[in-house]
């Protein structure tokens, strides 16, 4: 037990600690679900260093009472790379004689190496005695989009979720993660408060390669090009999105914002305005739009940094919200 109150604050202004709503651990907190890929694989380092268990032959096994945070956890570990099955122990059947307890079981061999990897490179046990890699493993992965329809008669959409009942399913369920990123991109949503820097631009999207989405996109006559990272033994970007040595798509897509075309609209300079301005406009979307914490992009200059620090601070401290932002410098 750490007796600390700036580490409760902490946890309060990150939505970590326990709560009336959170206290039994029937589920992962929001904020975590809500973070990054890295982020969710390090927290399972801390539940195989604590709860888990690595046995000599290299299969991890997380236990707890509680089947409910268990089946919450199998989950978030299939939306991150990570395969579990479950099972029961009743009580008498382990060394809790009053209560049964439930474990979580790695499959190695559905699970992605790359996350087995992070937790060899993290987890405390795992260097101890490290999860070996499968010998074999599935050629598919179980929520890979596996075909596109186009409907004759389209339903729009805004942006593409998960239905969920309050809390329950709202981010993860079954591996699906709720999407404000490149699903709604595809949409011409907005994955956030992120002004565009111009006009009209090329978005791209990056898609696995040879994902159905893409090739939709291919027999549309979307542009496809290989992405950044895929480069020849040079280092040089590869040309050809078909070469073998491709493994992601980067798809263009040509965007027209819809203030465009209108009167004086390219008389507007949104770079010209001041980071406390931006920061005000957001702050009007996070309080009267938005119901959880915006991700936000501000353009800030070097002799602006103290006054926006000082309205920051001062968000976070009236409760008008965290603000989660990308700050982009300029001179």
């Amino acid at each position: 037990m750490l007796a600390s109150r700036p580490l409760l604050e902490w946890l309060k202004l990150n939505g970590l600690d326990k709560n009336a709503k959170s206290k039994f651990l029937d589920r992962i907190p929001q904020r975590l679900r809500q973070s990054s890929r890295h982020s969710i694989l390090s927290f399972f380092c801390g539940l195989i260093d604590t709860d888990g268990h690595i046995r000599e032959a290299g299969s991890v096994v997380i236990s707890s009472a509680s089947e409910a945070f268990l089946r919450n956890l199998q989950q978030i570990g299939e939306a991150v790379g990570l395969c579990f099955s479950i099972h029961q122990e009743v009580k008498g059947q382990n060394l809790q004689a009053q209560k049964s307890m439930w474990h979580l079981s790695l499959s190695r061999m559905t699970s992605q190496a790359d996350a087995i990897e992070y937790l060899n490179a993290n987890s405390i046990k795992a260097q101890d005695r490290a999860i070996p890699l499968p010998k074999r493993q599935f050629a598919f992965h179980p929520y890979q989009i596996a075909a596109v329809e186009w409907q004759a008669e389209p339903d729009y959409s805004y942006d593409v979720a998960v239905e969920g009942a309050n809390d329950d399913d709202a981010w993860y369920w079954q591996g699906g993660l709720k999407s404000h990123n490149t699903k709604s991109l595809l949409t011409g949503a907005s994955a956030g408060w992120h002004p565009p820097k111009a006009q009209r631009f090329i978005r791209r999207i990056t898609f696995r390669k040879n994902d159905p989405v893409a090739l939709a996109c291919l027999d549309y006559g979307y542009s496809i090009v290989p992405s950044q990272s895929d480069k020849d033994e040079q280092g040089n970007l590869l040309n050809d999105p078909f070469d073998p040595r491709c493994t992601e798509w980067l798809v263009e897509i040509p965007v027209e914002v819809s203030w465009a075309s209108l009167p004086g609209a390219d008389e507007i300079a949104i770079e010209q305005f001041s980071a406390l301005a931006q920061t005000d406009f957001y702050m009007q979307v996070q309080k009267h739009y938005t119901t959880h914490n915006t991700s936000a992009t501000i353009e800030l200059r070097e002799d602006e940094i103290d006054a926006l620090a000082e309205r920051i601070y001062r968000a976070i401290d009236q409760d008008e919200g965290y603000i989660s932002a990308a700050l982009s410098g300029s001179i």
